[in-house]
């Protein structure tokens, strides 16, 4: 079972770290390959693909991808947008998260907890929760907004979340406001791509 005061504090830590840290930084701009990751080119986006956790996933061919440096054990793979200038500090990105649990688990309890939690934190206002389909399974995306009077910007975030069997995948969507509408074409496309086997 999810604990909720666990998702809480999950959210937290990885828009803390999301907003003081500049993940270019520590992926130093290049792009880095997992050793179990194959990129082929397919028209003006790449393919990533995980053989161990059977998941392929396209990619604009101007973004970069790292599998190094994640923010989490059970995150595979990231994808950062190009920086726009040089006061653009913060990329928008879509991080893709892989966790086993020791029983099957239900798609509809992780919504509810996430959600429940998310309603009962301070720091995050719950701007859409639908059903949705990843990889064509059943799946949940939830938008909201991470707002802090500390931060110097507001994020937005999409989840995509689906179970299948014992294994939770989860596609975070963060940006700055601004960027979100802006990027949300690209990660709808990309969203639409990806494979589970």
């Amino acid at each position: 079972m999810i604990n909720t005061s666990h998702v809480v504090i999950y959210l937290a830590v990885i828009l803390t770290i999301f907003i003081f840290c500049n993940p270019l930084q520590a992926i130093g701009q290049k792009e880095f390959q997992s050793p179990i990751s194959n990129t082929t080119t397919i028209s003006g986006f790449l393919t990533y693909e995980n053989p161990i956790q059977g998941i392929k996933i396209q990619y604009p061919s101007n973004w970069t991808m790292s599998s190094n440096a994640l923010r989490s054990y059970d995150d595979v793979v990231a994808f950062y947008s190009p920086l726009e200038n040089l006061s653009d500090a913060f990329p928008a990105r879509l991080v893709l998260t892989v966790s086993k649990y020791s029983q099957n688990i239900s798609l509809d309890e992780r919504t509810n907890l996430t959600v429940s939690a998310l309603n009962q934190s301070q720091e995050f206002i719950v701007n859409g929760s639908n059903p949705f389909t990843l990889a064509k399974h059943p799946a949940h995306q939830l938008i909201f907004s991470a707002i802090s009077p500390s931060a110097p910007f507001n994020f937005n975030v999409m989840q995509v979340s689906t179970t299948i069997g014992d294994k939770l995948y989860i596609l975070t969507y963060e940006a700055v406001a601004p960027k979100f509408s802006k990027n949300l074409p690209m990660i709808q496309q990309m969203l639409q791509s990806v494979e589970i086997e």
